[in-house]
């Protein structure tokens, strides 16, 4: 109801204003690309819809509440400049740097600059053994016995920031197509169960929400090789699938 409504964008600002005060922009990202893809469905079930008036006052409230958040999103950020300005100005992407071959004892010190060669790097050992890799939790090893990376580095990293590259390090190219094989399979699961009425419409809008958010993030962050991200992807792929069940 109406009544509803000025609480969930209450506790949608709440939540908005935490993440740009966490300064992570991974998640800024996927956050992002996870609206947008709820936009997407909501325009496209009131385009198609054949659902009663009140469904669709349902469905017009719910997206005005995703677009009110996009406004105040934006607000919030022209508010933050600083905050949002500072991190990125921490980021220094030179692509000619990038493709360049790496040099002993490199010290990149930004968060981008540390993830970008970090994959450079992994990229050489991934043309070595591209088929089936290095094996599972090997890259934390390659990287103390790399003459690529300093003590700096060594001390405080022993992953390299993206799931799909660590994947493609440690079970080459044949684990990474199974992992992407999983991943679309969890998409056309969700399509098939919803198609059949088995999934409810706002789970089918969560399930692809969680898809593009979990996707992006994992590019720039190992999280589904730590217990915390396997309990994570656990509990909601583990929903999400369910229903296919």
């Amino acid at each position: 109801s109406m009544a509803v409504f000025p609480l969930l964008l209450a506790a949608l600002l709440l939540a908005i204003e935490g993440t740009l005060a966490s300064q992570t922009r991974a998640v800024w990202l996927g956050l992002l690309q996870a609206a947008l893809v709820a936009v997407i469905l909501l325009i496209g079930r009131l385009l198609t819809s054949r659902e009663s008036q009140g469904e669709k006052r349902k469905l017009s409230l719910l997206l005005a509440l995703v677009a009110g958040a996009f406004v105040v999103t934006i607000s919030l950020t022209l508010n933050s400049s600083q905050t949002v300005e500072k991190r990125f100005s921490t980021t220094d992407i030179q692509i000619d740097k990038i493709l360049q071959a790496p040099s002993e004892n490199a010290n990149p010190k930004t968060s981008s600059g540390v993830r970008l060669y970090s994959w450079r790097v992994a990229m050489d050992w991934v043309g070595e053994r591209p088929l089936l890799g290095w094996g599972a939790g090997s890259t934390k090893e390659m990287i103390q016995h790399s003459d690529y990376f300093d003590g700096w580095f060594k001390k405080r990293f022993g992953h390299l920031h993206n799931t799909f590259m660590e994947t493609l390090v440690a079970q080459g190219l044949i684990g990474t197509a199974i992992l992407i094989a999983l991943v679309v399979w969890i998409g056309i699961a969700a399509v098939r169960a919803f198609s059949r009425g088995d999934m409810p419409w706002d789970g089918f809008v969560f399930a692809w929400c969680f898809l593009a958010f979990w996707i992006v993030i994992n590019m720039f962050e190992s999280y589904i090789l730590y217990p915390t991200g396997q309990y994570l992807n656990a509990v909601i792929v583990g929903f999400i699938y369910s229903f296919h069940f």
